[in-house]
């Protein structure tokens, strides 16, 4: 299997759609729309191995910025752009199958003007916002890579 940013879009959508969910909430929705997303990855042909407790730091950095009283471009990628650096290496997420190893780099900087322009600009529908927020994401999370093992320290990409 590979990454799948349609899982992301219908999530969004659905979750835009539905309206107010509170800071909590709506980030906890996030981080588990992220995180369902981000387990059809593959290193080569090795699997992420997620524990769970990624996706509820995750949620917990976007809540932070849910629950600022206006919306704030900045401050919404930079709380994507350090939750997915926390989702990823805190601890790094376990590859395992053919070849093992842990994830040792991501460098979603790419969020800083995408997520900043989504905050920034009104959307016209639930479903424009949600395909750029996962495009958005996507583009990040390719940037993601694991060393694995045999050969020694190969580094191999996610798709």
């Amino acid at each position: 299997m590979a990454l799948v940013p349609a899982t992301m879009v219908s999530g969004f959508t659905a979750l835009f759609q539905g309206g107010a969910l509170g800071a909590v909430a709506g980030a906890n929705q996030m981080a588990s729309i992220y995180a369902s997303y981000a387990m059809t990855g593959m290193f080569g042909t090795s699997l992420p191995v997620f524990t769970g407790a990624e996706k509820g730091v995750l949620a917990s950095t976007l809540a932070a910025v849910f629950a600022l009283p206006a919306p704030n471009p900045g401050a919404f990628a930079s709380a994507w752009i350090s939750g997915l650096t926390t989702f990823w290496l805190s601890p790094p997420i376990v590859v395992t199958g053919a070849q093992t190893g842990v994830v040792t780099a991501i460098v979603p900087a790419s969020l800083t003007a995408a997520l900043g322009a989504l905050v920034a600009t009104p959307m016209n529908t639930a479903a424009v916002a949600a395909a750029r927020l996962a495009a958005a994401l996507h583009t990040a999370t390719l940037t993601c890579m694991a060393t694995v093992a045999p050969p020694p320290a190969t580094v191999v990409p996610i798709s």
